[in-house]
């Protein structure tokens, strides 16, 4: 974006990039925010560095923190897509994106596509697994997988409540639920088990994990921190980090799943924030969740809930963004 001062002098910003520059009245440019990491997401080691998914772009790091690349997106447009999450794959990496709603495999050395899978609900991890891509379709709440046909051919997990992360290990499949606060193994050997086996218990929010030599290292958002637990179930923060958004309490998920449209989730809650459509005495400031900008509340689930998808499915809704995008 850009805006002009009284002097006539231009402020630009980037969206992808993070900067602010200042394009002065001679022609020269003055740095007022550096540019770098924007949206930091996902991050892989891939082929001897560092990759980031910085949802519109990914961004390449040698293990010294030296920048080696920067392949940016346009949003709608770009060949390579956005990019919450990011995932080694051989040579290529698999990209996700809950804002394209879509899962791709790039090749960064080519510049192109070489699969992609679309049409998904709020996909926010992906990750090769028995040549097949797996995914963590939070929108499903569930854990499926596809060919390299895009064709659907296996479900691992169903019913979850937040699945998040995903890691392969040793021919097991695990994945984070962030709602449960759990570690699941959820397949061995290509095979669904017939019931997830908790792995880890009583985390707060986990989201990206990895498993190394029997110890677990998990990013605790909410609670700010890494933590690493042992075999023996030692547990070690190793490293504190800006806390994410709170979880959702149990009476908060309850209000936000129901099948009810969306005056009546309203009216539930949401939860013990005891904010009700029908009673102005609830609608003091103290009673919202905290964060709220512009009227939406990004928290507890909210964006995922059923009222909000059946806001989506309205026709005349869906109009409108096909009209935006360009698409069907």
């Amino acid at each position: 974006n850009f805006v002009f001062d009284d002097e006539g002098r231009i402020f630009v910003s980037s969206f992808t990039d993070g900067f602010i520059t200042r394009v002065n009245l001679d022609g020269s440019q003055t740095e007022l925010l550096p540019g770098g990491i924007a949206h930091a997401g996902g991050i892989t080691y891939h082929q001897g560095q560092l990759v980031l998914a910085d949802l519109h772009g990914i961004r390449g790091f040698d293990p010294e923190g030296k920048n080696t690349f920067n392949q940016r997106n346009v949003l709608g447009m770009g060949a390579m897509g956005g990019a919450l999450n990011v995932s080694s794959d051989g040579d290529d990496l698999i990209l996700v994106s809950w804002v394209d709603n879509d899962v791709r495999i790039w090749n960064q050395t080519e510049g192109v596509r070489r699969w992609e899978k679309s049409g998904l609900s709020a996909p926010v991890a992906a990750v090769r697994y028995e040549g097949l891509i797996v995914v963590a379709e939070h929108g499903q709440r569930r854990v499926v997988a596809f060919n390299d046909s895009g064709e659907e051919v296996a479900v691992y997990a169903s019913g979850l409540t937040a699945p998040t992360g995903l890691f392969v290990s040793d021919g097991d499949l695990l994945v984070s639920d962030r709602g449960l606060g759990q570690i699941l193994k959820i397949a061995r050997e290509g095979q669904a088990l017939a019931e997830p086996e908790i792995l880890v218990d009583g985390l707060v929010t986990p989201e990206g994990f990895v498993q190394y030599q029997g110890h677990v290292a998990v990013v605790e958002a909410d609670a700010g921190r890494v933590t690493v637990i042992n075999s023996d179930g030692e547990r070690v923060t190793v490293a504190e980090i800006p806390p994410g958004s709170q979880a959702a309490s149990a009476a908060q998920l309850e209000a936000l799943e129901g099948n009810a449209p969306c005056s009546d989730h309203a009216r539930r809650g949401p939860g013990r924030t005891g904010v009700m459509r029908d009673d102005p005495s609830t609608w003091d400031n103290d009673r919202w969740p905290r964060g709220v900008e512009g009227g939406i509340l990004p928290y507890f689930g909210a964006g995922q809930s059923k009222c909000a998808w059946f806001v989506r499915g309205k026709h005349a809704v869906r109009e409108v963004f096909a009209a935006l995008w360009r698409t069907d």
